[in-house]
């Protein structure tokens, strides 16, 4: 994958004219003046039983029940086991010794760095332009300059935003003489310019590990916890399916689970979402308990944190209620709706009004609504005294000083805005190279990113892709 993304990365370029326009586009701003109407404000609303019932007809979907389960259930969890279970000191020595590749850490680096990108087919000037611009960097990196910062402000890399941080890495992840150089230094360490296919690479070393196998003592008792984890799921498990072998009806399955010592839980009525306290995974849960027939008894199943046998008592299908049941909600339902409607039609008026000539504070002072300002903001931000409203923001963008109104009310989540464009104000002109350098690589990451989401869309759909069940066991 990241070889993929590195060969994308040197396909993508970003003109400056294209950071220039996306700056002047993303640090614009603009002001308007608002009216707000929420829903709320319509208090005085009244429905009729006949209306909710007509309602209700229109939109019994709506309040339709979920298919639901009961269940009961044993698990035998392998933490009861611990006290059952002894793990011997040559036990534990045999698996140290069959399993040394376990207790093996290679050598690996930490490390960052800073690419100046140079393509591998470069002329020899270009070449030579970028091992100076490299040099340059690494003269501030010696002169004490923060490494991180300069990485954020200068690299060309995918990893600038993370101050070039690349993490830790063994041999045989990075190109040939990257790798050379990194496994050359010592913790702190900075390396001169060094070339690879991708440019001019500038490298500090972080932490350098050596190559060790932990002893024995080290290990003992990591081992005996896996070992002894292993016995304890062994025991649990073999217990299980004894369990379930004796249940092949719903009286069978508490006699097991009184032959065994282990609880029968039973759930009340439950969907698929709902939660099951006490169960790791209670979606694979519910998902068995649906596939069973009612009093149909589950095989042996893993949720993480024991072994189940799950028997369906009942299963309950998806209804329609009566409409005495659910008539408070659609009481709300209906008189929420009303109140929509009351405020945007109240908006269009007023809209229309302003359209015509009036002002916002004339338009909304019969409604009892003082117009007020955002000032000034740009697109992407919370708007101020109302909230980040993305539908607000775009359509107040698409004003001018020539078209002053939205064509119509705009509906947010909890209330509907009227308003009009009193400004735009355009960022000043762009002169900052380290800024402009920053927008480039934001552009031309999000441009990386497209390619690749393409790139990878059109081979799945030119690929077979079979999973090895046998890899994921």
């Amino acid at each position: 994958i990241q070889k993929v993304n590195d060969f994308i990365a040197r396909t993508v370029n970003v003109s400056d004219e294209e950071a220039v326009a996306w700056y002047q586009w993303q640090n614009s701003m603009v002001d308007i003046e608002y009216l707000r109407l929420e829903p709320t404000r319509y208090a005085d609303i009244e429905v009729s039983e006949e209306e909710l019932r007509t309602y209700f007809e229109a939109n019994k979907d709506t309040y339709k029940t979920a298919p639901k389960i009961k269940a009961r259930y044993v698990v035998f969890r392998p933490a009861d086991y611990k006290s059952r279970v002894r793990v011997e000191d040559d036990e534990v020595k045999t698996y140290y010794e069959e399993n040394q590749a376990e207790f093996y850490s290679p050598e690996t680096v930490e490390a960052r760095h800073i690419l100046i990108q140079v393509d591998k087919d470069a002329d020899e000037q270009t070449v030579e332009a970028g091992r100076l611009r490299a040099a340059e960097i690494h003269a501030r990196v010696l002169k004490g300059e923060d490494f991180a910062e300069l990485a954020k402000q200068l690299s060309e890399g995918p990893s600038k935003s993370q101050g070039g941080y690349l993490g830790a890495f063994g041999r045989g992840r990075m190109v040939k003489p990257f790798e050379d150089k990194a496994f050359s230094l010592q913790a702190g360490e900075v390396s001169e310019p060094i070339r690879t296919d991708f440019g001019w690479h500038i490298i500090k070393v972080e932490k350098h590990s050596a190559a060790e196998t932990l002893t024995l003592e080290a290990s003992q008792d990591k081992i005996r916890g896996q070992l002894s984890d292993k016995k304890t799921r062994a025991m649990a498990l073999e217990d299980a399916e004894s369990a379930y072998d004796m249940s092949y009806g719903g009286d069978d399955l508490l006699a097991a689970a009184e032959q065994f010592g282990v609880a029968v839980a039973t759930t009340d009525a439950i969907a698929r979402n709902d939660v099951l306290p006490g169960v790791a995974n209670p979606g694979k849960f519910v998902e068995t308990g649906f596939s069973l027939e009612a009093m149909g008894v589950s095989d042996v199943q893993d949720l993480g944190d024991g072994f189940y046998i799950i028997q369906t008592l009942e299963k309950i299908p998806a209804e329609i209620p009566a409409f005495e049941d659910v008539q408070m909600r659609i009481e709300q339902d209906v008189k929420l709706e009303k109140q929509w409607d009351r405020a945007e039609a109240d908006a269009r008026e007023i809209l229309q009004a302003v359209r015509e000539g009036a002002t916002l504070i004339d338009a909304g002072q019969p409604k009892n609504l003082a117009p007020q300002t955002t000032g000034w903001f740009k697109r992407g931000e919370a708007v101020p005294g109302i909230g980040f409203d993305p539908g607000l923001a775009a359509a107040a963008f698409k004003l001018s000083q020539d078209n002053r109104f939205p064509d119509t009310p705009i509906r947010g989540e909890k209330e509907v805005f009227v308003f009009r464009f009193v400004d735009r104000q355009m960022p000043a002109a762009q002169s900052d190279d380290a800024e402009l350098d920053t927008i480039k690589e934001q552009l031309r990451q999000r441009k990386q990113r497209e390619i690749y989401g393409n790139w990878m869309t059109e081979a799945r759909s030119q690929t077979d892709i079979e999973i090895d069940q046998t890899m994921l066991k």
